[in-house]
């Protein structure tokens, strides 16, 4: 009998590619997952905008909802870095807009049905229980976004800044005001309570950029003292006032305005005397009526806590009411806001600042001091005129005359050394140091 082998036992007998390929493909077959044209694999964690792969890299980062599990590249997201090293550096968690975001049906107002009290049998109007029956259903953007809230525009370094400041001795808080003018760069100080005294000179409190354009030491009390400090590159002057009272008055040149601007700074020390603060309503009326139609600010340490500034009426009895009522009509009749609405004394307004121009402030607020008080600050829309740097004469070495220049130090060596000789000053010389000094 002739026995014919199989082809299965007939290549399992020869060795080589041959049988590796068979067994290949009876293994594909058995599998029944065999696809003439398979395609690309799908991806593992495609991103829910894109559709593209979300893989682990540094350049593009990618994000996991919390509920879903689905993945979002961050880009896709526009969600920036900031958010995504919070999210990555704790245990928040975040969700996508799908699972985010309520998704809202008709559910929702059947719950709460139409009642009318009438006694006439209400009329349903065309088209309203459609409206009611339409199934609402909210789908999820690609992309989402919050309005960005319109930031106001930053000053210009130009605008007029101004600080009041009760410095409670001036001289032992230099450090902390040059540090202050250093981060606050103000263009103008109001100073109360500087406790200087006339041998005190400018150099010794202040930075070579200040300057004092108005200044008045007490001169009752080793304490008190008011003084008008400015940049020196503003040309302020310094307005004639005849009086005793701790008052004084600046004008500062501006660009902006068809005049100067007036800055006062005054002191009313904490005691009952009301002719203290007449003297400074007469000296502040005194002002005004000289530039009626020129911005004028008023500030200082005023030691009036009785005073509601936000009803301008008085609610305390710790001074006069004379007194308090008499800075209330003040600035009144000069037409001027008082600004300063938060304390600047543990729960009291002793500081003010108050202005007949005050469309031209852009901000008003109260800041850390360097005493018990604290300082006030204002942003104008004020522009000062500013004094233009003086160029410096720099001489260049290549251009020098060399042959005159040795010239005249042979000359002068020639003459310095007869006319110091000690054969002709021999009673007065003294040898090289008195040589020298001549």
């Amino acid at each position: 009998m002739y026995y014919q082998p199989d082809s299965m036992t007939t290549i399992l007998e020869r060795p080589g590619s041959d049988c590796r390929l068979y067994l290949s493909q009876v293994l594909i077959h058995n599998a029944n997952d065999c696809h003439p044209n398979p395609g690309p694999r799908p991806q593992k964690f495609p991103c829910q905008v894109c559709s593209k792969a979300c893989k682990w890299s540094k350049k593009i980062r990618s994000i996991a909802c919390n509920n879903c599990e689905l993945w979002f590249h961050t880009d896709c997201l526009k969600m920036n870095s900031a958010i995504y090293e919070a999210l990555n550096n704790t245990d928040s968690s975040w969700y996508c807009c799908n699972c985010g975001i309520p998704n809202f049906n008709s559910s929702l107002f059947e719950d709460f049905p139409f009642q009318d009290n009438s006694l006439t049998t209400p009329t349903t109007p065309s088209g309203l229980h459609s409206v009611l029956s339409y199934s609402l259903s909210i789908s999820s953007p690609k992309l989402t976004s919050s309005p960005k809230k319109k930031q106001p525009k930053p000053l210009s370094k130009n605008n007029l800044r101004i600080l009041t400041i009760n410095f409670q001795n001036m001289r032992s808080k230099r450090e902390e005001l040059w540090t202050l003018l250093e981060y606050s760069t103000p263009d103008i100080i109001i100073a109360t309570e500087t406790w200087l005294q006339p041998s005190i000179y400018e150099r010794e409190v202040l930075p070579e950029n200040y300057r004092f354009a108005a200044r008045r030491d007490s001169k009752s009390s080793p304490h008190g003292g008011v003084a008008i400090i400015t940049k020196a590159n503003l040309d302020a002057s310094e307005l004639e006032i005849d009086t005793n009272a701790e008052f004084v008055a600046a004008s500062i040149p501006c660009t902006s305005l068809r005049g100067p601007v007036i800055i006062c700074a005054m002191y009313r020390p904490p005691d009952s005397n009301t002719g203290t603060m007449e003297e400074l309503r007469n000296c502040a009326t005194q002002v005004v009526s000289k530039h009626p139609k020129q911005p004028v600010y008023i500030g200082g340490d005023t030691n009036l806590p009785d005073i509601d500034w936000t009803s301008l009426s008085i609610t305390g009895s710790r001074y006069p009411v004379a007194i308090s009522s008499n800075l209330i009509s003040l600035l009144q009749d000069l037409g001027c806001n008082q600004l300063v609405t938060e304390p600047t004394r543990q729960n009291n307004i002793l500081d003010i600042l108050a202005t007949n121009r005050p469309s031209l402030v852009n901000r008003c607020t109260v800041i850390p001091g360097i005493s018990d008080h604290d300082i006030i600050l204002i942003d104008t829309n004020i522009i000062p005129q500013r004094k233009k740097p003086i160029p410096r004469q720099i001489y260049l070495w290549k251009h020098a005359d060399n042959d005159q220049m040795t010239a005249h130090l042979t000359e002068f060596t020639a003459d310095f050394t007869a006319t110091h000789s000690p054969a002709i000053h021999q009673s007065t010389y003294f040898g090289t140091n008195s040589s020298w000094n001549a």
